[in-house]
C-alpha cells in the first residue's frame, strides 16, 4: 500500500501554482507564494516595492461542458482568514456517451502522463491499493483477465461488463467468480454506500484524496482533492453534503498515488508515484 504524504506545506504550493496554470483566466497565489513573489531585492529601497496585488480565489467554478457527456468543475476550499485549504477537481462523465477501461501493468507501472500517452484515453485517474511490488491488493480485471483476489466483507467495486460501469459495495454485492466482467478496481473504504446512506467515520489523518462516485443520474464523478486536508471522514461527510447528488461513493489509493489527468485540456492534478493500475475513460 502506498504512503499518504505528510508535507502539506510543500504540497500546499504545488497544487495552488498547478490550479493557477490550470485554470483558464484566473490565477491563484497562496499566501505564502504572495511573500515569495513580494520579497524586495538587497539592492533596491524598500520604499520602492510595490505590495502584492490581492488574487480573488473563485470558491466554484461550476461545470464547464469540455464534450457532451463530459464536464469538469473546481472547488476552492478558503478559510474566514482568506486562505485556500483544499482545491478540489472534479470530472462528471456521462457513461452513455463514454466507455471505461482498466489498465493493469504492475512489471512497467507509469506515471498518469504516460498512461494518458500510451492509451489516447480522454481521462486517466489512478486505482485502487497496491504493494511494494505494484501488485494490487485487491481484485483487478483488465482486457477481460483477472489478477489477484477479491476483498471479503469490505470495500467497494468499480466493475465494467458489455453493457457499462456500475459502482458497488462488495459487503452489499459481493463479487461472484462467475461474473462476465471486461474490467474491474477495488479500493477501500466505501465513503458512501448505495443510496447515499451511511458514511465512513472512524478518525484518521488528512491526505491527498482521489474518489470515482455515480451520482442519481447514473453519471460517474471522478474528484482529486491534491492538498491533503481531508481525513477519510471528512471527505465522507462532504461528499453527503454536497450538491453533486451522490449515490455512492468509493474511495481509491491517495497519497502520492492521487491523481487525475484529461487529455484535450492538459488539465487536472497530477499524481507522484508510477502507478499500476489506473481507470482510462474513451470517448464512444
Amino acid at each position: 500500500m502506498t504512503m499518504s504524504l505528510r508535507n502539506r506545506k510543500n504540497i500546499f504550493i504545488f497544487i495552488a501554482v498547478l490550479t493557477g496554470t490550470l485554470l483558464s483566466g484566473c490565477k491563484y497565489i497562496s499566501k505564502n507564494d504572495q511573500e515569495l513573489v513580494s520579497t524586495p531585492r538587497t539592492d533596491e529601497p524598500l520604499a520602492t516595492t510595490n505590495p502584492p496585488v490581492p488574487v480573488e480565489i473563485i470558491p466554484d467554478t461550476g461545470w464547464t461542458i469540455l464534450k457532451p457527456g463530459f464536464e469538469n468543475r473546481i472547488l476552492n476550499l478558503v478559510s474566514e482568514d482568506g486562505v485556500l485549504q483544499e482545491t478540489v477537481y472534479i470530472v462528471r462523465i456521462d457513461p452513455n456517451n463514454f466507455r471505461f477501461e482498466v489498465g493493469y501493468q504492475p512489471a512497467d507501472p507509469l506515471p498518469l502522463q504516460g498512461w494518458l500517452e500510451q492509451s489516447g484515453a480522454d481521462l486517466v485517474v489512478n486505482g485502487g491499493f497496491f504493494t511494494e511490488e505494484n501488485k494490487a491488493t485487491g481484485l483487478v480485471i483488465a482486457d477481460g483477465e483477472s489478477f489477484g483476489a477479491s476483498y471479503q466483507g469490505f470495500g467497494g467495486m468499480l466493475a465494467i461488463d458489455q453493457a457499462g460501469p456500475t459502482l458497488r459495495s462488495l459487503v452489499v454485492e459481493p463479487y461472484n467468480v462467475e461474473e462476465h466482467l471486461i474490467g474491474a478496481v477495488q479500493s477501500f473504504p466505501m465513503l458512501l454506500l448505495p443510496g447515499n446512506q451511511g458514511g465512513y467515520t472512524e478518525a484518521g489523518d488528512g491526505a491527498r484524496r482521489s474518489v470515482i462516485a455515480r451520482d442519481s443520474q447514473g453519471r460517474f464523478i471522478f474528484l482529486v482533492a491534491g492538498y491533503g486536508l481531508f481525513t477519510l471522514s471528512d471527505l465522507s461527510q462532504y461528499l453527503a453534503d454536497s450538491d453533486l447528488g451522490l449515490e455512492s461513493a468509493l474511495n481509491l489509493d491517495g497519497g502520492a498515488s492521487a491523481g487525475l489527468l484529461l487529455s484535450d485540456s492538459k488539465e487536472g492534478i497530477p499524481s507522484f508515484s508510477l502507478l499500476p493500475t489506473v481507470i482510462l475513460v474513451f470517448q464512444k
